[in-house]
């Protein structure tokens, strides 16, 4: 059979001899093997030939070569120049081929040109290994490798491979762009570039665990400096690295940016801390109103009085300092409040001008330029105007005294923008900035890095409470020496009608002057009753809920002034006992108290038109609000 095929290729014997032996030993190779002529045509195939393309020999012996070449390659792999080159020198390579049934084949091909001993070409042998399958692999590799590629670079965490030395092979674009550190800057680099002390120790502790065969917590916190010198928490999982034997030969680490996360953290901290700390004060607040009512009303009292110079200038002093206290006092139930804001339906851009137009001469004198930038078409929400007008005055003062105790002036941008159900105001200054260290407690009482005697420490704290009763959020962002960006967030509240104010009950004037008054504070009681009297008013005072309900039963009063808070029966239970007994005498009942932060209290007043004064109480303040009360008197 291999002579009949080789025979029309040789005519001489001896080299037929040479031929046959050569095929003899070709034939039981695993490689497919051709052999084909100076005409191009096939001569002889092995067996291995016919398994792989499926030809048997009595098929493709004297057909032409392009018989198993694909028709997009033939003109190609017959050219003139190349046929030449086969004949001459022979060629290696990747070639592609076609079965009987049409498959195309990947195979590594190796042609060598067979001569006689005159040197005459008498064809070539060609060699044929298929590499289908592994290629196909290959290129399944490349493409995972690829797809892999692509979902380590478009990850949202950042990536990076260590060697088991601790130096960087491998990191992606989000860890460039969360550290800062481009990625021909950190490659061949220890992560030590990278670390804190605190979170190197742990990195390098971790590693000698994992290579001691330790069994540690994938998933850990830590920090990284980025290039510009902040600290950036992170969320870190690692992972070992091994090659096909496997041996360790390095680690991957996959980190997230976890600072927004530790900023909600803190804002949650600060506020469960500002809830205890309101309550505290809260408490302090009322025991020490009832004092200052007696200090303040006395002082007053006698300062109206003629005595000499050098004792009403004392008394002078009583007051003011009283004055200062009651002050700190009402900043603290401020700051404790928890009833509702009386919102309304406004802009914030309207909001913020007629803020920035308050402080706009304090600004000009102040050498402090305004920069606004204010964005249009933002939605109206409901606010109340007078607190959250403090809160903006509270940052602007703060911004406008650390611009000027630092150069003289300075210069300050207001900027608003909307999101989806949130407006933002923020405030930026060009001031003295504020340390890391200040900012973790800036929103806490009494807290203040201005001069003593500069302020109370108590602006921000009450800032912080009112923009939480509107359901928002502010938070302070700076850099000692780089100034400061106070962030305020507010809902999008759509107008609701049951938010307008109710309507306030008609006034009608009536000449009447007799008042009961109930408080079981002595001091207190005597302080009300000597105002009254001295402005004309008839009164009775009553030491507690029972003694002053006798006395409404068995005279007419005007006016009923009743602290909320006694032993006993209470200002409440009184009141709801006058009401029943005279609805036009409970219209003018004036309630009286030095707790405006309980919850009972607020839900009390809250559901009445009646006046209400403060502890301590403004002497002036009592006759207004007294005189308006008895025009209410509409059964005498």
């Amino acid at each position: 059979r291999l002579a009949a095929q080789i025979a029309p290729a040789v005519n001489n014997s001896q080299l037929f001899q040479k031929v046959q032996r050569l095929a003899l030993a070709l034939e039981s190779i695993g490689e497919a093997v051709a052999f084909v002529d100076r005409d191009w045509n096939y001569r002889f195939i092995n067996q291995a030939f016919t398994a792989l393309f499926g030809y048997l020999p009595k098929e493709l012996l004297g057909t032409p070569l392009s018989v198993v070449i694909p028709e997009d390659e033939t003109s190609q792999a017959l050219a003139s120049d190349i046929k030449t080159k086969y004949m001459e020198s022979g060629w290696r390579g990747e070639a592609k081929r076609v079965k009987k049934n049409g498959e195309i084949l990947d195979v590594i091909l190796t042609i060598t040109p067979v001569r006689n001993e005159e040197g005459e070409i008498l064809g070539i042998i060609g060699v044929a290994q298929d590499i289908t399958a592994s290629k196909r692999a290959q290129q399944e590799l490349n493409a995972s490798e690829e797809r892999y590629r692509l979902l380590v670079e478009r990850a949202r965490d950042g990536i990076s491979y260590f060697n088991v030395d601790g130096t960087f092979t491998s990191v992606n674009p989000e860890i460039e762009a969360m550290l800062g550190w481009t990625k021909e800057e950190l490659i061949g680099q220890h992560y030590e570039k990278i670390a804190t002390p605190e979170s190197g120790a742990l990195w390098t502790e971790r590693v000698r665990l994992t290579l001691a065969g330790k069994s540690i917590p994938y998933l850990f916190e830590t920090e990284a400096v980025h290039k510009d010198g902040h600290i950036v928490p992170m969320e870190v999982s690692t992972n070992l690295v091994r090659d096909s034997e496997g041996t360790i030969v390095g680690f991957m680490a996959i980190a997230r940016d976890i600072t927004e996360r530790k900023r909600a953290e803190e804002r949650l901290r600060a506020t469960a801390h500002l809830s205890s700390i309101g309550e505290l004060a809260a408490g302090v607040a009322h025991e020490i109103n009832n004092p200052l009512t007696s200090i303040l009303g006395f002082s007053q009292l006698l300062l109206s009085a003629d005595l000499p110079p050098d004792v009403t200038a004392d008394l002078q002093v009583v007051h003011a300092e009283a004055n200062r206290a009651a002050k700190i006092v009402h900043n603290l139930l401020s700051f404790a409040r928890r009833d509702q804001p009386s919102k309304m339906y406004m802009d914030l851009n309207t909001l913020v001008e007629r803020v920035l137009e308050m402080k706009s001469y304090d600004f000009q004198v102040s050498n402090i330029r305004v920069t606004r930038n204010l964005s249009a078409n933002l939605p109206h929400t409901m606010l109340d105007e007078t607190q959250m007008t403090q809160v903006i005055l509270n940052v602007l003062n703060n911004a406008e005294q650390g611009m000027r105790r630092q150069r003289g002036g300075g210069s300050l941008t207001v900027h608003t923008s909307g999101s989806t159900g949130r407006l933002k105001l923020e405030i930026s200054d060009d001031g003295p900035g504020i340390s890391e260290e200040d900012i973790s407690k800036l929103f806490e009482p009494f807290f203040t890095t201005k001069p003593v005697g500069a302020g109370t420490g108590l602006g921000l704290s009450i800032a912080y409470g009112t923009v939480n009763q509107h359901e928002g959020d502010i938070w302070a962002e700076s850099k000692l020496g780089e100034g400061a960006t106070f962030h305020i967030e507010l809902p999008v509240i759509g107008y609701e009608t049951e938010d307008l104010p109710p309507v306030a009950p008609g006034q009608v004037d009536w000449n009447a002057n007799a008042v009961l008054v109930v408080d079981d504070e002595p001091m207190i009681r005597n302080l009300l009753a000597r105002c009254l009297r001295s402005s004309g008013f008839s009164v009775d005072t009553a030491e507690n809920g029972v003694q002053a309900w006798q006395n409404v039963q068995s005279r007419s009063y005007d006016c009923v002034i009743v602290d909320l808070k006694m032993p006993g029966m209470s200002g409440k239970e009184l009141y709801e006992a006058i009401e029943d007994y005279n609805e036009n005498l409970a219209r003018r009942v004036v309630f009286l108290s030095g707790d405006t932060v309980s919850k009972e209290t607020l839900e009390f007043l809250a559901g009445q038109d009646n006046s209400f004064l403060s502890k301590p109480v403004d002497l002036d303040e009592l006759l207004r609000t007294v005189s308006d009360s008895v025009k209410l008197g509409l059964d005498r």
